[in-house]
């Protein structure tokens, strides 16, 4: 039986990492893409029919295990194997072809962004989408790892259920036809008032500098298909409509989640769920749960 307990290792570098294993079958909420109203993608109907092939690269042996169980007990992974170092990750992605590759990026050998370098300098046959899940939540790894072509990047700890919705995701892309922004089936006035009082129950006043940036953030994580960069694209338009930097967003937002988890409310664990943790989340990851959250009505109502 898998518990809903977090999962918790201890990395070769020292630093911890958890993996939260929800009750049961996962029953955690739809992904953004799922759209506001909780239906399913062309791609998650795609899912449905023919299974994900999946490649994990983990150098950890018991999260692999604890992984591999997982995702052959959701009947709709292809498992094709698993890599416990850089090599080996490449070489599994020439022969099995997998649909999506899970890597960490602390690895003997090859690490993860290493892996990423050498599949664009020469790209296999047939070229993977790759989900980064890592302890390492630094903003200047997260945007090399994006450069270099990563789909989407996960902190550990990070929901299983939450994985799942990620390998789905980016295993079957969203035709150009049914890309369709998830606040397009709210008004867009709607969704930001929404995140608006999300950010009012989490004790953010209007009148602080972060408020309108994470309203306006959020938003375009929202309606932006596919992967998003914070750095390159929301801090960048953010700035352009407010008269400021990108840099000067990037503060202000960091600065005013550190004010949100200073107060840990009620609100807050709601909006970070089995995540919660003494460390503050980097600024992408709570703005992408923010965006989420608000749209599955767990907060701004």
């Amino acid at each position: 039986m898998i518990s809903s307990k977090p999962y918790t290792i201890w990395r070769k570098n020292g630093m911890p990492g958890r993996a939260f294993i929800p009750a049961g079958k996962w029953n955690g909420r739809p992904s953004l893409r799922k759209g506001l109203h909780g239906r399913r993608t062309e791609g998650e109907q795609r899912s449905a029919m023919e299974k994900i092939r999946l490649l994990i690269a983990e150098d950890n042996s018991e999260l692999s295990d604890i992984l591999t169980n997982f995702f052959e007990m959701s009947g709709e992974i292809d498992l094709c194997g698993t890599a416990r170092d850089g090599e080996e990750t490449l070489t599994k992605i020439e022969e099995q072809t997998p649909d999506v590759v899970l890597l960490d990026l602390v690895m003997p050998r090859l690490d993860g962004i290493s892996v990423l370098e050498r599949l664009r300098e020469k790209p296999p046959a047939k070229m993977p989408n790759i989900i980064i899940a890592s302890a390492i939540g630094l903003e200047n790894v997260t945007r090399r790892a994006l450069e270099l072509g990563a789909c989407y990047y996960m902190i550990k700890p990070y929901n299983l259920g939450d994985l799942l919705r990620r390998v789905r995701m980016f295993a079957f892309p969203v035709s150009s036809a049914s890309q369709t922004a998830p606040t397009a089936r709210i008004t867009a006035e709607d969704f930001q008032n929404r995140l608006k009082r999300a950010l009012l129950s989490l004790g953010v006043p209007p009148n602080v500098l972060g408020f309108p940036y994470i309203v306006e953030s959020a938003k375009i994580l929202a309606d932006t298909p596919g992967p998003c960069s914070i750095t390159k694209l929301v801090y960048p338009a953010v700035a352009e409509r407010n008269g400021t930097t990108a840099d000067c967003v990037e503060s202000a937002v960091r600065k005013t989640i550190a004010r949100i988890y200073e107060r840990d409310s009620e609100a807050l664990r709601a909006l970070m769920g089995q995540t919660m943790g003494d460390k503050r989340p980097s600024n992408a990851h709570f703005l992408t749960l923010l965006a989420e959250k608000v749209r599955d009505g767990v907060l701004g109502d």
